[in-house]
């Protein structure tokens, strides 16, 4: 009967080692998908604003380009503006 019980133990010591496992590989995979998620959060928001950054530039290049039209011209009066 002592080695039934000792052999009860031990199996349910292993079942729930097993079971703590399972746990801890659980919440590992959780947190390496929250981690990724947040890079890929992060790279989605970086790309979002590099395509702000070169819009602006791209207003700004126009801008600049229409001034320097405008001062190219040779009809282009600098008294006009006056």
């Amino acid at each position: 009967m002592h080695r039934y019980c000792a052999n009860i133990s031990v199996a349910v010591t292993c079942s729930l080692m097993h079971v703590a496992n399972l746990l801890v590989v659980t919440q590992l995979i959780h947190v390496v998908g929250l981690l990724v998620t947040q890079l890929i959060h992060a790279a989605v928001l970086l790309v979002t604003q590099l395509i702000h950054v070169a819009d602006l530039l791209i207003v700004l290049s126009n801008a600049v380009g229409a001034q320097l039209c405008i001062y190219s011209d040779p009809l282009y009066d600098a008294h006009d503006l006056l």
